[in-house]
């Protein structure tokens, strides 16, 4: 039977149904927020500060899929933060102190491959961030794209004012180029080089490489603007010092490469469409970006550097689809910019060689790697005073999102006046709650389970 609720209750002392809703809806997030800096994987944007999340927005959330927000908060807090700082994610997030966390409880004084034993065989459980000890296990969502993205690109539909003549298009007096161009290992691969060693202007594109990388990495650049565009012959400038310059003049071109994948160093980033395709292609496209801006070494595993924000997490976003656990650092070995990069460690050799990287070596990794999440023991927690306003965001069908690298729910498990309580138990419905705050004392007849019984978590 549909209970149909009264306009008004008397204990809503005058307040209108929209004023109500607003009630609990600040009522409801007091135990868990986030300050404005925490950074939100998104689907339009990559990440995020989560007081930039709007309605609509897709996040990623604990099952490794995107889910649309469908409501956003925000509120004046005072108290502590407490910040979590895994392996993988040395910055950290920082929670007000009720936030839920996903997290498998492991001490630290277990082996390492006990650890990871126990960790693939248990089921994670949700956890108050200020209850959460160094040594447990934070989890980053594997990535599960719904499709395999973009498989070909229409330049006519994607430029609109174009000529189109046998297969061909042109503009502004520009070279003729195949109208269907395929997002196959040659373009991954050519993609990954532009987004490294490439910039784009009004006449074409440019490379710029070291003098001994023009018959490895030029010679393949060269392979794949043939294969793709049938273009032949570039401009090859010898620059000053060990500079290499290899030149495409075409003004699609450089309309095509800026569109697909920004302008300037601080503005590259990969579409998320290229993310989704399958991962022997993604194999392309990594080796490539590593060859460019990256290396292998045994001290730092395979990494990337780069200045933009947006592809250091999207570089991430691919190792994690390949099966590679990956962590984040900020980069302060240049003081005059801010630099990112992201390493992959563990089993280096065997890493590189599944990506097609030339190494031999090996460096170990505490990160690992299961079937539905990366495992990332927590190396650290902090706690610090803070004043300001807080955020917290509602999410469609999975109700969790992904903070900087690892899983937090999205809203409270704390009622924070009990309202709804009363009035479900008014209307004579059952109420099953935890034992947070006052909400034993306003529940009755129902279910008051205990905040950290097992029974909780898995409701």
């Amino acid at each position: 039977n549909i209970i149909k609720f009264p306009k008004r209750y008397d204990y809503h002392l005058g307040f209108s149904d929209e004023e109500m809703c607003k009630l609990y809806n600040a009522s409801d997030v007091l135990l868990s927020c986030l300050p404005y800096h925490s950074p939100i994987l998104t689907k339009k944007h990559t990440v995020m500060g989560i007081d930039g999340i709007k309605i609509g927005n897709e996040v990623l959330g604990h099952d490794g899929k995107w889910h649309k927000v469908n409501k956003t908060f925000k509120r004046p807090y005072s108290g502590e933060l407490i910040n979590l700082m895994p392996y993988g994610f040395p910055e950290g997030i920082e929670f007000t102190p009720q936030h839920q966390i996903l997290v498998i409880p492991v001490t630290k004084q277990i082996r390492a491959d006990s650890k990871r034993s126990l960790a693939r065989n248990s089921n994670p459980i949700w956890i108050p961030a200020k209850d959460i000890k160094e040594g447990y296990i934070l989890l980053q969502p594997r990535y599960k794209p719904n499709n395999t993205g973009l498989s070909r690109i229409n330049l006519r539909k994607m430029f609109g004012n174009v000529k189109s003549s046998n297969g061909l298009v042109s503009s502004h007096n520009s070279k003729k180029l195949p109208n269907s161009i395929p997002i196959d290992k040659h373009f991954m691969r050519l993609a990954g080089y532009f987004i490294s060693e490439g910039t784009s202007t009004k006449s074409g594109i440019i490379f710029s490489l070291n003098k001994n990388e023009r018959d490895t990495i030029g010679k393949e650049i060269q392979e794949d603007m043939f294969s793709l565009f049938n273009l032949t012959d570039p401009r090859i400038v010898e620059m000053e010092g060990n500079r290499l310059q290899i030149i495409y003049f075409s003004v699609m071109l450089g309309r095509l490469f800026r569109k697909q994948f920004g302008s300037l160093a601080k503005r590259k980033y990969i579409p998320q469409w290229m993310i989704d395709r399958p991962k022997p292609l993604l194999r392309e496209l990594i080796r490539s970006l590593i060859n460019g801006d990256g290396s292998v070494s045994e001290k730092e595993g395979i990494s990337y550097s780069t200045v933009s924000r947006r592809l250091d997490y999207q570089v991430i976003m691919i190792f994690n689809r390949l099966g590679h656990a990956a962590s984040l650092h900020n980069d302060n070995s240049d003081k005059s910019r801010k630099a990112f990069s992201v390493h992959c460690y563990g089993r280096v050799g065997r890493r590189a060689k599944y990506l097609g990287l030339k190494s031999n070596k090996r460096a170990g990794s505490i990160m690992f790697v299961g079937n539905n999440y990366i495992y990332m023991p927590l190396r650290k927690k902090s706690v610090r005073k803070f004043t300001g306003n807080v955020y917290n965001i509602g999410v469609e069908g999975c109700e969790s999102y992904t903070n900087g690298l690892f899983i937090s729910h999205n809203c409270s498990s704390g009622e924070g006046f009990g309202i709804p309580i009363i009035e479900a138990q008014a209307c004579g419905i059952p109420v099953i709650t935890n034992s947070c705050g006052g909400m034993p004392e306003l529940t009755g007849a129902g279910w008051v389970v205990d905040w950290d019984h097992k029974e909780y978590y898995n409701l």
